[in-house]
């Protein structure tokens, strides 16, 4: 049997999520706002299934989330390198976003 996926973090963690989701929609970035929200449902226990279907997404795509949120932090939330239109946030905005998480160098030790 298989162990159940969940995002490790605490009740400071969803705060600190609940803000960047946020700001995330305040500046149209929505794929990041949703893995915000797939990483908040799983800190309150949501199951990979159940994430996926509330989102509209695969559950193998909620899992890979899961997985990069806990070996990487908040950094594995933003987007990769596309070849599409620019990043929305800024390297000021981005500063933004590592201050509201507290200021700190690994943003799993903080969240």
């Amino acid at each position: 049997m298989k162990a159940i996926l969940y995002a490790k973090g605490n009740k400071r963690t969803i705060d600190n999520l609940k803000e960047l989701r946020k700001r995330a929609l305040h500046d149209k970035v929505p794929r990041v706002a949703q893995r915000i929200q797939g990483v908040m449902l799983s800190l309150e226990k949501y199951s990979v299934r159940d994430i996926a279907k509330v989102l509209h997404q695969h559950r193998s795509t909620v899992h890979s989330w899961i997985i990069l949120w806990n070996q990487h932090g908040i950094n594995a939330l933003f987007e990769g390198h596309r070849s599409g239109r620019s990043a929305q946030l800024t390297e000021n905005d981005q500063e933004r976003l590592y201050e509201i998480l507290g200021n700190t160098g690994n943003w799993t030790c903080c969240l």
